[in-house]
């Protein structure tokens, strides 16, 4: 995506000050980008919400500071009003869904898949690995936007998990109490130069990370080219 391009909220777009803070720092637009549109929504909202100029002008510094160190939504915050109304105001179409999106639009979806995931990593990640985590994403949308991520599965019994997807599942994503599992699906066919893919399935091999001190981009990024490639073929 055109770094020079800023995505709006769900309901609100960005405020000239709001874009000047992302514009100056290296790579923030692409941080604020991969936000999904509620997040950001939420981001624009809580700025907008203050009278003060000072206290605006202190929201959008911290804006910008905390999306570095990884928030995705400002902290405390009761949410936007103005989704409500938006929601109330087209409660009476029975070809929109809550979101406001039209029978057979998958417009919103990703939308939806992004706060699924976020609700995912809040509820079952351990704290000590949210980072490895919000990391992982970001890169992942600045360095590969060909992915999706989704989730999969998910019954009574175990929860589902994110994926990454090209034409088919290329890596799935799981939570443990030692760490992060990054499962390649085709792991079995890679080169691995740095020898750190263990596993016993017949294609399926596994990075584990136990923290942020043995995160490395690249790393993920070597595994993730050969994973796209054979995906590709």
């Amino acid at each position: 995506m055109d770094e020079k391009v800023l995505l709006s909220g769900e309901v609100h777009g960005v405020p000239e000050d709001v874009a000047e803070a992302l514009s100056a720092q290296d790579g923030l637009i692409g941080i604020w980008n991969a936000l999904t549109p509620l997040a950001r929504n939420e981001w624009i909202c809580w700025v907008e919400s203050v009278k003060q100029e000072k206290t605006r002008r202190e929201h959008v510094e911290r804006l910008a500071a905390e999306l570095r160190e990884g928030k995705k939504r400002p902290c405390c915050w009761p949410g936007c009003p103005h989704r409500a109304k938006k929601t109330q105001r087209k409660a009476g179409n029975p070809n929109q869904d809550e979101s406001g999106t039209k029978a057979g639009d998958n417009r919103g979806e990703s939308s939806k898949e992004a706060d699924s995931i976020d609700r995912f990593i809040e509820a079952k990640v351990p704290d000590r690995y949210k980072p490895v985590v919000e990391k992982f994403r970001r890169f992942v949308a600045g360095e590969f936007p060909e992915l999706r991520e989704e989730m999969r599965g998910g019954t009574d019994k175990y929860y589902g998990v994110p994926v990454y997807r090209y034409k088919r599942i290329v890596l799935t994503l799981s939570p443990t109490q030692k760490g992060i599992t990054f499962s390649f699906s085709e792991g079995r066919k890679f080169e691995d130069r740095y020898g750190l893919l263990e596993g016993e399935g017949n294609k399926t091999l596994n990075l584990r990370i136990g923290g942020e001190g043995e995160y490395s981009e690249d790393v993920l990024r070597y595994y993730l080219r050969q994973a796209v490639e054979f995906d590709s073929r």
